[in-house]
């Protein structure tokens, strides 16, 4: 029998050795006849001083996604990742650190724990942008008066919208009598003061619900995927519940 060397039992030891901490958050989508969940996968090292050292995260998951391999390197949010599932499944991360070596790791999705927050989310609409573009918001809930916009994206591939360097494009939602019916141009927006600063964004990486209220109710809005070459973003927007 041919023993392995030890160059290969190092590295056999090194990939079987977990670098990270993993851990999920997840929220019902209601109503979910099927037990879809929203989840947000996010990494931490096993020191402090070392998450600094963490280039990117690779996330693979199972073929039966369109996108089953996705790329996060925004150390700011910790590579959060957010995805839907139905499911509970394994994902496989693949660590890239910065001083070039790469690590491996498995971990088993969490969709049965007792919830942390114990907001649900409802999905209301969701729809397609163009850049510097407008949309008045469909759902009953806004009485045509919540006007969603979307600035400049960048022409660079989709990778690229979750690399340290990529310059985020700004997302508007401002409110307009509902005699307009529609929105205004997107050139006369102007939010000239800080105090509006809660009625845009920037986006830097896509999956994330960002929450807003309305009427002293919640909602989110959520990039979901972002088309650089056409300057186009899918959004969804919804409700939060707290239970």
């Amino acid at each position: 029998m041919n023993l392995p060397t030890f160059g290969v039992l190092i590295a056999l030891l090194w990939m079987q050795t977990p670098e990270v901490k993993v851990s999920n958050s997840y929220v019902p989508i209601l109503p979910a006849p099927l037990g879809e969940k929203f989840f947000t996968i996010t990494v931490d090292a096993l020191s402090p001083q070392n998450l600094g050292d963490i280039r990117c995260v690779e996330y693979t998951l199972p073929p039966t996604y369109k996108a089953s391999v996705q790329r996060i390197c925004n150390a700011k949010s910790r590579f959060a990742f957010t995805q839907t599932a139905s499911r509970e499944f394994p994902v496989y991360l693949k660590i890239e650190w910065g001083d070039g070596h790469v690590s491996t790791q498995e971990y088993l999705l969490d969709l049965h724990s007792p919830l942390v927050n114990k907001e649900a989310t409802k999905r209301l609409e969701t729809f397609t942008l163009l850049q510097k573009h407008s949309r008045l918001l469909q759902a009953p809930v806004f009485a045509q008066k919540v006007c969603i916009a979307i600035g400049g994206i960048d022409a660079k591939t989709e990778h690229e919208l979750n690399e340290p360097d990529y310059h985020p494009f700004r997302v508007y939602l401002y409110e307009v009598q509902s005699s307009m019916k529609k929105c205004p141009d997107f050139s006369k927006l102007k939010f000239a003061s800080r105090a509006e600063d809660n009625r845009r964004w920037d986006i830097s990486n896509t999956g994330e619900n960002k929450p807003f209220e309305l009427d002293k109710k919640r909602f989110f809005f959520r990039v979901d995927q972002v088309n650089n070459l056409r300057r186009e973003a899918t959004l969804s927007v919804g409700e939060l519940n707290t239970n």
